[in-house]
């Protein structure tokens, strides 16, 4: 992510030329590259393997069955959505078999320590109205502030990987500097200005209040409850404003549109006036196997649709492969994760093609699966 914000740096000072966005492939094949080269010292997981040999057979059979139809543009953009698909499950592949609980601890705290950073970055970003913290710093008029983070797709999905990592992390140590950071990540979230955001941190708190309603019994849960009332009632004009220019594009898509298409953003629309046409229109049998090559102009960025449009049926065996296999092996919590972040992507999507949100995601559910599995053999 600080590799991110480096790119960031240029991009806003250079909205223009968004060839800065491109060098991070390059990145990311070296890393493949290193990966495929020691592949060979570990046994072959095919649990693991597997969906990565779907996915590449499916892109594979795609694009050169239907090359004719491609350009310049076309090539470049499916090349760097195949690379971000893969890298994530590459990288899960690999890191599976060489896991060192010290090692993640470590990368853990430091990913609650980075991200704690970012949310004072956009503390200063909304009060100081800094362009090179905002969520759409590429221009516009659009509110929302996501400190250091270069994609305000996945901000939503990290910022929500993080409260649940700050509270796990709160209740194995009950420590009141992560409390404090626990509130810090949930507070900021809000300010990011995408209704992914909001919505998951909303799921968090439902999830939160459930798991602690015995608390509703202790004095204590009052005292805490009436600080949150005060603080809310002292900073208010503040709330107001970040509210008000939050949701008022979902409120005026609301009055004209409807829910459904506030909440989703005009995605349902592209999805009836885009996305079916062209599929009824242009694909054949191979493309409902396989996927189609021209997937940066029919996409409507609904994460299901977008993986049958890139992948075809072969893409939703790869991912079902892959998350069956993650959850068997996973704690409650873990679960509740991973199925948070998927509900959220089917009304939003760039879930399964962000490489940070997915290695995160995965490193976080390892961390919970070998802390618990060691709480129990103490």
């Amino acid at each position: 992510m600080t590799y991110d914000f480096i790119i960031k740096l240029f991009v806003s000072y250079d909205i223009a030329n968004l060839t800065y966005y491109r060098y991070g492939i390059v990145f990311k094949i070296l890393i493949i590259i290193s990966a495929y080269i020691s592949y060979h010292q570990y046994k072959v997981d095919y649990k693991f393997l597997t969906p990565i040999i779907l996915l590449s057979i499916s892109f594979l059979v795609s694009q050169l069955s239907f090359s004719s139809t491609l350009n310049q543009a076309n090539i470049l953009f499916n090349g760097h959505y195949f690379l971000n698909s893969v890298f994530a499950l590459l990288f899960v592949y690999m890191f599976n078999k060489t896991i060192i609980l010290r090692v993640l601890n470590y990368q853990i705290k430091f990913f609650i320590w980075f991200m704690a950073l970012n949310s004072v970055a956009i503390l200063i970003g909304y009060f100081f109205s800094l362009n090179i913290f905002k969520s759409y710093f590429f221009g516009g008029t659009r509110f929302g502030f996501q400190g250091l983070l270069l994609y305000h797709s996945e901000a939503g999905y990290i910022y929500f990987i993080a409260i649940c990592m700050a509270y796990y992390l709160y209740l194995k140590n009950s420590n009141a500097f992560l409390g404090g950071v626990l509130l810090l990540l949930f507070v900021t979230s809000f300010i990011i200005g995408t209704k992914k955001a909001s919505f998951l941190s909303l799921i968090f708190f439902l999830y939160f209040f459930i798991d602690n309603i015995k608390l509703l019994k202790k004095r204590g849960t009052y005292y805490f409850l009436a600080s949150i009332l005060i603080i809310t009632f002292l900073f208010r004009h503040i709330i107001v404003d970040i509210f008000t220019k939050q949701f008022s594009l979902f409120v005026r898509l609301y009055s004209e549109e409807g829910f459904f298409t506030s909440f989703t953003s005009y995605r349902n629309v592209l999805l009836q006036k885009y996305f079916i046409p062209y599929i009824n229109d242009n694909w054949g049998v191979l493309n409902y196997i396989f996927g189609g090559p021209k997937f940066a102009n029919s996409r409507v960025e609904l994460e299901l649709f977008d993986l049958i449009l890139f992948f075809g049926l072969g893409g939703i065996v790869a991912y079902v492969s892959f998350f069956k296999n993650l959850c068997t092996s996973s704690t409650k919590y873990s679960n509740f994760i991973i199925f948070s972040l998927i509900f959220a992507s089917l009304f939003s999507g760039n879930l399964l093609s962000s490489v940070n949100t997915m290695v995160i995601m995965f490193v976080s559910v390892l961390f919970i699966n070998y802390d618990r599995e060691q709480s129990l053999q103490k």
